[in-house]
């Protein structure tokens, strides 16, 4: 009765080597007074050489009045040699009113070799007041060797007051050594994402 209508999905994988402790995927949701159209995505992995230390990847989101719309997307990881100090990405959405239609996407990383300095990547928009039709993403780039001297890259638009009708778009960079996988990710309102790569 806590959990009417729950449903769920669960998969687990034992000792083959390309999932050797690969723990579980579940999916999970019901109509409970505290969780109605609560809905859940979980996936953890254990010490597996290409996952070891890799924590979570969750989903959550409902209807409950303390977040109501209110979703989220969260990857962590921990000190696996190929993510060391890799730290969060995260995305939240919603129509609660101190994030009504503010929507963010953020990636930080540590101190790791392959991405030191890289600083964050993020993206955000909505029509909260301070930031209605403000819309913006950015990257920054610090001094490691495949990506030194490489600055920034922008895109805004919008009209909010400060930058009504402004649009831009801005990239600059000097002795970039673009590797073959370097992939740059857009999001963008309509959900649409693109893939640029080298090509």
């Amino acid at each position: 009765r806590y959990l009417r209508s729950c449903t769920t999905v669960s998969m687990s994988c034992g000792d083959h080597p390309l999932v050797r402790n690969y723990k579980t995927v579940s999916m999970s949701c019901g109509d409970h007074p505290l969780v109605r159209n609560y809905k859940t995505v979980s996936m953890s992995c254990g010490d597996h050489p290409l996952v070891r230390n890799y924590k979570t990847v969750s989903m959550s989101f409902g209807d409950h009045p303390l977040v109501r719309n209110y979703k989220t997307v969260s990857m962590s990881f921990g000190d696996h040699p190929l993510v060391r100090n890799y730290k969060t990405v995260s995305m939240s959405f919603g129509d609660h009113p101190l994030v009504r239609n503010y929507k963010t996407v953020s990636m930080s990383f540590g101190d790791h070799p392959l991405v030191r300095n890289y600083k964050t990547v993020s993206v955000s928009f909505g029509d909260h007041p301070l930031v209605r039709n403000y819309k913006t993403v950015s990257m920054s780039f610090g001094d490691h060797p495949l990506v030194r001297n490489y600055k920034t890259v922008s895109v805004s638009f919008g009209d909010h007051p400060l930058v009504r009708n402004y649009k831009t778009v801005s990239m600059s960079f000097g002795d970039i050594n673009w590797p073959e996988s370097m992939t740059l990710i857009v999001f963008t309102n309509s959900n649409l994402r693109q893939d640029f790569d080298k090509k």
